[in-house]
């Protein structure tokens, strides 16, 4: 096996985590940045147009601005979960930004 062989092996195996939000749920994966840096990212692709605006998109924004950890440290996904865990969406809720 190559080295480059190895790499690729490496990046396909890499960590992802699936995070809930009502009737949506965003597929994170750690990746490298176009910066050249490690950092969780989500497969935007694989998100419906639907989210786009929803009380779901609004909710997870609401969620990130009160981090206080970024998209570049590994504990992003741990923090994160531990916040929606503390405010949990909410069908009800529309929140506007």
């Amino acid at each position: 096996m190559t080295y480059a062989d190895k790499a690729k092996a490496w990046v396909q195996n890499a960590p992802e985590a699936d995070i809930h939000i009502g009737r949506f749920t965003l597929k994170f994966y750690f990746t490298a940045s176009r910066d050249w840096c490690w950092c969780w990212d989500f497969k935007r692709w694989l998100t419906p147009d639907e989210y786009r605006g929803s009380p779901e998109h609004n909710y997870l924004d609401r969620i990130l601005d009160g981090l206080d950890v970024s998209y570049y440290e590994i504990e992003f996904i741990d923090r994160l979960q531990e916040a929606m865990q503390a405010k949990p969406f909410n069908q009800g809720e529309n929140y506007e930004i």
